[in-house]
């Protein structure tokens, strides 16, 4: 579960890198939203994990809310439709016809 825990950290820490890119510090260091942004202070406004389906993996939601263990995190995590669009995008490929 380490190597698991590991990897999500990691593809968090990468999505910063796309985030700031193509939105600036407040989508990126604001994590969408729902933290402040210099502090990383979860909002209060933010909601708990859901109960189930995706876990929008650069967010960060608010545990007193509701709450899913580690092992729900990694396994319900991932990057949204909406950031893989930002990846490719910011990649600037050029489609050849």
């Amino acid at each position: 579960m380490i190597d698991d825990e590991f990897k999500l950290v990691s593809a968090h820490e990468f999505g910063h890198s796309i985030l700031i890119y193509v939105g600036g510090i407040n989508l990126s260091w604001g994590h969408k939203g729902s933290t402040n942004v210099l502090l990383q202070n979860v909002k209060a406004s933010s909601p708990g994990y859901p109960n189930q389906g995706k876990i929008d993996l650069m967010k960060y939601y608010n545990d007193t809310k509701n709450t899913a263990n580690l092992k729900q995190r990694i396994t319900r995590s991932e990057a949204l439709e909406v950031d893989i669009k930002r990846l490719i995008w910011s990649s600037e490929v050029l489609w050849k016809d």
